[in-house]
């Protein structure tokens, strides 16, 4: 596999696990258009694509606060500076597995605002609460 080949299965992966499998999210964290973002997942050979080069590594890189050289890494693997922590939106600060459990890779406010954002309102606003109530606690 090409180094683009790498880079592109890469983003896939930061798509999907980063931003719910939505190139417009992806998109927002690095500020360029979703059709942009669209054309860099291209298949090699598809009419259109954009090859993933030097500039638009550090972009990556920079919007999802990646270590540098992050794109270039086999695709699967995890770099340092990224924390997997599973919770559960019932039982906050237990590791769960099951249809009730997101896993969730954050290490921005814009990626946290994106994965709220994903949410339905009604989940969205209970979290809220819970962190609310969180933040009061910290305060007494």
């Amino acid at each position: 596999m090409d180094k683009f080949e790498r880079r592109r299965l890469r983003l896939i992966e930061l798509r999907d696990t980063r931003c719910h499998g939505r190139n417009a999210d992806l998109a927002r964290i690095i500020g360029r258009d979703a059709s942009y973002v669209g054309r860099m997942l291209y298949p090699e050979g598809k009419a259109g694509k954009k090859r993933i080069a030097e500039d638009m590594i550090e972009i990556i890189e920079t919007g999802f606060n990646l270590p540098k050289g992050w794109l270039d890494q086999e695709p699967g693997s995890v770099g340092p500076d990224i924390i997997v922590r599973e919770v559960s939106l019932d039982e906050p600060g237990l590791i769960l597995e099951g249809p009730d459990t997101e896993c969730a890779i954050l290490s921005s406010p814009e990626e946290l605002a994106a994965f709220l954002g994903g949410m339905e309102t009604e989940e969205l606003i209970r979290v809220m609460r819970m962190a609310l109530e969180q933040h009061e606690r910290k305060k007494t």
